[in-house]
């Protein structure tokens, strides 16, 4: 609501003010003029302290986001379980277990109590973003993560330029890897890497669609390729390998 002084004093037209002298006479002020300034000061100052008390708290707090379909969720009878749900906080990703537990009164009426617990830690697999060289400097790359991926993992996306090839990984457990059935199927048993897919430019073994891995130790980033030319078959072995240094964070 604005208050106008003109609007509230002309609601007031025609009200004197009466005071008393020192003498006990009454004294009239003039019609149209009853202390309306006063009166919008004191409203103007009721406001503004208004905007303080209900603005202040609210800056305080930081918004926050839940992906829950983020989470691994399992059930088993009147128990739900999610492990690594993804709460982000000014763009910071914590990552918290629960346990839903759900009871049935005598009137058959169920309710649910939920207790949370933070997730263990998730590993990196030792990956640093940042831009990349291949050995003979014909071709860069941008490691980017971590984000929030599926089923506890953490997603990292590769761009490289020269010889070109994009890549999404996820790092975490192979369960909760969206490749998970292809690793799987492709009888590939070794834990050394980080599972993801090719796309973009890629070509022969890194071309698009086709099963990568990837491993950093220090500032020497490798990259292998679990399938064929073409990407039409995976191995359990690596075929092709890339290697790369880490240029500047």
């Amino acid at each position: 609501m604005v208050f106008s002084k003109s609007s509230f004093c002309s609601r007031h037209r025609g009200r004197q003010s009466v005071a008393r002298t020192s003498s006990g006479q009454v004294s009239r002020g003039t019609p149209g003029q009853t202390g309306c300034p006063s009166v919008i000061r004191r409203i103007a100052s009721a406001l503004a302290w208004s905007a303080v008390a209900f603005s202040t708290p609210c800056a305080a707090f930081a918004q926050s986001s839940v992906y829950a379909q983020n989470a691994t969720i399992s059930a088993n009878a009147a128990t739900i379980s999610g492990q690594y749900m993804p709460v982000v906080t000014s763009g910071t990703a914590s990552y918290y277990n629960f346990t839903t537990t759900i009871t049935v009164n005598a009137a058959g009426k169920p309710s649910a109590t939920t207790v949370f617990s933070p997730s263990p830690i998730l590993l990196f697999n030792g990956l640093q973003a940042g831009n990349y060289v291949y050995p003979n400097k014909c071709c860069s790359a941008t490691l980017s993560g971590p984000g929030i991926g599926p089923s506890g993992t953490t997603e990292w996306t590769w761009a490289a330029s020269g010889n070109p090839f994009n890549a999404a990984f996820y790092v975490g457990p192979v369960s909760g890897n969206p490749l998970a059935a292809r690793i799987s199927k492709a009888g590939i048993t070794t834990r050394d890497y980080s599972f993801g897919l090719a796309g973009g430019d890629g070509n022969d073994s890194f071309g698009a669609g086709c099963l990568l891995g990837i491993a950093q130790t220090g500032a020497a980033l490798t990259i292998v390729s679990f399938s064929n030319s073409g990407c039409t078959q995976d191995f359990p072995q690596p075929l092709a390998q890339e290697s790369w240094s880490l240029q500047s964070p």
